[in-house]
């Protein structure tokens, strides 16, 4: 982790009141509707940051859930709607669409009874814990075992459920997630098979609702039980 301006101590201290993570959740200020993504958002370690990386202090059990419904298409579909410039401020992002906490309290359609907060929660840790600074994030998600290892096409794979459960969790149907994964051109271009990808893990996870079964990913082992580095996680402070 390379060092600020603030200490972290201080960071800590400013935020006491409202946050007390050792990590923290934001998006970039500078965008457009025309970049291959408009809304950037992750989670990173506890620091200062600038102006132009605004803070999202969620204090509800499902703010992790949060961070991946900020980072879905369907969230930056809606998100492109609103921008005009090269600007997100803070009034237009408290204008979009996100899912409330009580959503992610709910069961999965397909999570064989498990919340989607949990049903969300293994596939957001292999993707976010992949350092050791990101170790407080972690045990905040239950686990404290060693940073994930970054393996692309996992990755991708993490990615696409997670997309697709957002499609689903937005009401769009198939056609209404073709159509959103087309405006998307740069992304698209880049990575052929995203919307194939994602496409047939919403498939998967339809049939799954509608059979009353539960939704088992293709990923082998699962996800959450990805190859991580060696060694023993830091202790998070």
């Amino acid at each position: 982790m390379p060092l600020y301006w603030v200490a972290e101590t201080e960071v800590a201290e400013r935020l006491s009141r409202r946050w007390a993570r050792k990590w923290m959740l934001g998006f970039s200020d500078i965008t457009s509707a025309t970049n291959e993504r408009t809304m950037v958002a992750g989670v990173f370690p506890l620091s200062a940051v600038g102006n132009k990386l605004p803070m999202v202090l969620a204090t509800a059990p499902s703010n992790c859930a949060l961070a991946v419904a900020l980072s879905s298409f369907a969230f930056d579909y809606c998100a492109r709607q609103k921008v005009g410039g090269t600007t997100l401020n803070f009034f237009i992002v408290q204008q979009l669409p996100a899912p409330p906490p009580s959503v992610f309290d709910a069961a999965a359609p397909w999570g064989d009874g498990l919340t989607l907060a949990h049903w969300i929660r293994p596939r957001l840790l292999e993707l976010a814990y992949t350092a050791n600074d990101m170790a407080s994030f972690a045990s905040d998600l239950g686990d404290t075992g060693a940073p994930f290892r970054w393996d692309v096409a996992r990755r991708a794979h993490l990615r696409a459920e997670l997309d697709a459960c957002f499609f689903h969790l937005y009401g769009l149907d198939r056609l209404d997630t073709e159509y959103v994964l087309s405006t998307f051109p740069i992304a698209t271009r880049k990575d052929p098979e995203l919307s194939p990808r994602i496409l047939a893990a919403y498939d998967a996870l339809a049939a799954a609702a509608d059979s009353g079964e539960s939704f088992v990913s293709p990923l082998d082992p699962p996800p959450g039980l990805g190859a991580r580095h060696a060694g023993i996680a830091r202790k998070p402070a």
